[in-house]
């Protein structure tokens, strides 16, 4: 199994208090520069963390093993940004239905 990571937590908690699952994004703090939209800087978080948006995945609750910090609201409209890139959704509208 891969090394342990800190992870930004997508699903909502509603979702997140009657499944065994919680969908996240991976931090790092590779040296890479930010490139949207697949390396998101986070500096709400720290000034060298970047999210990896590419990396997106399910993971089982037991695999979380603390609570670091909440995340800036810049931070995360930029990560919401780059996802519906990655993703190919078109509009924010298509993320509130």
């Amino acid at each position: 199994m891969a090394k342990r990571r800190p992870c930004v937590v997508l699903s909502v908690r509603e979702i997140n208090d009657h499944r065994r699952t919680l969908v996240v994004l991976p931090l790092t703090t590779t040296e890479t520069p930010a490139v949207f939209p697949l390396l998101i800087a986070t500096p709400s978080v720290s000034a060298s963390s970047k999210v990896r948006t590419e990396h997106i995945r399910a993971i089982d609750k037991s695999r979380l093993s603390g609570y670091i910090t909440d995340m800036g609201g810049d931070d995360l409209a930029e990560i919401e940004h780059a996802l519906c890139k990655v993703l190919g959704i078109k509009g924010a509208k298509a993320l509130r239905t």
